[in-house]
């Protein structure tokens, strides 16, 4: 009787150990297939980056390539040139793409309590931190100082105009900084910036502010923030 309970027993150990190991496999390719989808959504805006908007040309491109987007914001000389859309809140270009469709990687988005055409003094524009500097991935070269002294320009193309920008400061701060993530937080920026940028430079922190955000390493706690200064015209 004893070694039959123990050979059930052992049959039920291995079925349980197999339903375990089987699980586990599952997961692990689940992970993978979810990261090379991750990958392939923030690749395919790559093919977006081929239709860059002439001053000209702006509101077509806008329109007819990017769906539902507001503006497009390139950072130059590196991989940060994207259509900007907005939602009804912070969630819904989370997984969606420009035109609608879900996509893992989202959308690089502007903060739902901003006005749609950069007319706020400080503008917060989301997107997520992919692999390959995609998305706002690219966000992690502005740490170092050489390359911020370098990268210093960009446009925001609107639908009626385009805006000329200087990157004004890279911050590294926590995940609930209201001074950060409160577009309408009535601060005065230059000084918290002052206090908390890794790189600072004051003779361009003026105008409207618009500033790029995703989250950092250690995305529980914190999150990386390039500041932008649009030139006044």
């Amino acid at each position: 009787m004893d070694s039959k309970f123990f050979k059930k027993a052992n049959l039920v150990f291995d079925i349980l150990l197999f339903i375990c190991f089987s699980i586990a496999a599952m997961v692990g390719v689940y992970i993978m297939i979810d990261a090379r989808n991750v990958y392939l959504s923030g690749c395919a805006y790559q093919e977006l980056r081929n239709f860059i908007p002439e001053k000209e040309e702006t509101e077509k491109v806008l329109r007819e390539i990017s769906g539902n987007a507001i503006a497009w914001i390139t950072v130059e000389d590196t991989t940060i040139s994207y259509p900007v859309v907005q939602g009804e809140d912070n969630l819904e270009f989370l997984s969606k793409d420009p035109e609608g469709n879900y996509s893992m990687a989202g959308s690089i988005f502007l903060d739902f309590r901003n006005q749609s055409d950069f007319t706020d003094s400080y503008n917060v524009v989301y997107g997520h931190h992919m692999p390959d500097k995609l998305m706002f991935g690219a966000l992690d070269d502005f740490s170092e100082k050489e390359f911020f002294m370098t990268h210093r320009d960009g446009i925001l193309s609107l639908p009626d105009r385009q805006i000329p920008f200087q990157t004004a400061a890279f911050l590294i701060v926590p995940a609930g900084c209201e001074e950060i993530f409160e577009p309408g937080y009535q601060a005065d920026y230059p000084e918290f910036f002052r206090k908390a940028a890794s790189i600072y430079e004051p003779e361009v922190m003026t105008g409207h502010l618009v500033a790029l955000t995703t989250c950092a390493e250690d995305a529980e706690h914190f999150r990386e923030v390039l500041i932008l200064a649009l030139e006044e015209g």
